[in-house]
């Protein structure tokens, strides 16, 4: 399948499927995720489907529509959405006390919010701003705020240009690179000085022909992998996470345009799809960069991991890998494909998740039970704790 001609994003692809959801009631906030695909209010007949089987509790706590979760020291954060009109055009960080559920700190309107990324305590955020006449032009600008408090502190005017829409990387000892995903025709990457902003650029490397699909640090903060796609032709890039020097490169196939990646110890996890496609995960070694596993999707061969629904998600929390979409969840061993424990979801109401963090000993989502819409506290099953 090619790429789509119009510039794309998955934070917009889930934006949109959020506001479509609004027209759907829910009448209780309090489900049970078996392992036999039901989300369903506690004591109903769908919940006793598997009683043997692994049950994912999940409880909204803080309602609204968010994006984008993420944890730093006792702290939940996440990108908040605009409930009427485009749901990017009212674009908020909040911080959330874990124990109560309380928003505790929230950031002024920051329009077109993506890739929240903490640089040593600090949370950096790409965002939009105007440009030109037309509604279709944007250009980004890199914005540091306070932990605490989510104030503004500090502002990059992106060089990156106009068109796409920038992805983050950051990391402790001032790592802070900046791509741009889509709508370019290269992938480029610069390391800023978070001190000093866009006034000084460490290092700027021009990766591939292809526009920039994904990009991560590892957990040890040595590495910097960037993702590049042209319909197919997909390709992973190790670099040096201060230099930007090339260290690997590699090849592999998976269908989508922009792709959610994490890395640790000597493992690289992507995860892509499609909008309204099934969502595939990728498993590979870093030295050398190798496919060693992936979903059953589109061309590829048959494959030994689970497929995902549309929107799936990777991150990495408490010692984990936890993979996110709108049909299904599953939780692995950092270093092995072997699947923990998944389950499956609706229909109907689905749950709708693009993010899942460890904070405060509890695994929160970020969730749409039909509505009310919010964030979530889950409690998976043991075989998913470290």
């Amino acid at each position: 399948m090619g790429r789509p001609t119009q510039q794309v994003s998955v934070q917009k692809f889930e934006l949109s499927k959020k506001m479509a959801n609004q027209s759907v009631k829910c009448l209780a906030l309090l489900f049970v995720v078996t392992m036999a695909g039901a989300l369903a209010p506690l004591g109903s007949a769908v919940a006793s489907m598997n009683p043997t089987g692994p049950a994912w509790h999940a409880r909204i706590v803080v309602k609204g529509q968010f994006a984008d979760l993420m944890s730093a020291g006792s702290s939940l954060y996440a990108v908040s959405l605009a409930t009427k009109g485009p749901a990017s055009s009212g674009t908020r960080v909040v911080r959330v006390d874990p124990t109560s559920g309380k928003v505790v700190a929230t950031s002024v309107v920051l329009p077109g919010i993506t890739a929240p990324q903490f640089v040593d305590g600090a949370l950096w955020i790409a965002g939009q701003r105007s440009h030109g006449t037309a509604s279709s032009q944007s250009a980004f600008v890199v914005s540091k705020l306070s932990a605490s408090t989510l104030r503004r502190v500090r502002v990059i005017q992106t060089p990156l240009g106009p068109f796409g829409e920038p992805i983050l990387a950051g990391g402790p000892g001032g790592l802070l690179w900046v791509g741009v995903e889509g709508g370019t025709s290269s992938c480029d990457l610069r390391r800023v000085n978070p001190a000093t902003g866009g006034s000084n650029t460490l290092a700027v490397v021009r990766v591939s022909a292809n526009p920039c699909a994904g990009m991560t640090l590892d957990t040890t903060g040595r590495y910097l992998y960037a993702a590049t796609s042209a319909g197919g032709s997909d390709e992973i890039f190790k670099l040096n996470a201060r230099t930007g020097a090339m260290i690997g490169h590699g090849f592999f196939t998976a269908p989508a345009i922009l792709f959610s990646m994490v890395a640790v110890e000597s493992r690289l996890w992507v995860a892509g799809g499609y909008p309204g496609t099934d969502g595939s995960l990728t498993y590979l070694s870093t030295s050398p960069l190798k496919v060693l596993a992936h979903s059953n999707v589109g061309e590829q061969s048959a494959g030994t991991l689970p497929t995902f629904g549309q929107f799936p998600v990777v991150d990495y929390s408490d010692g984990r890998v936890w993979v996110g979409s709108d049909a299904n969840l599953a939780c692995f061993a950092p270093t092995s494909p072997r699947v923990l424990a998944q389950v499956g979801q609706g229909p109907p109401p689905p749950i709708v998740t693009d993010s899942l963090v460890v904070v405060g000993g509890h695994l929160w989502a970020n969730a749409d039970f039909g509505p009310p819409t919010g964030l979530v506290r889950l409690a998976p099953p043991p075989t998913c704790l470290p």
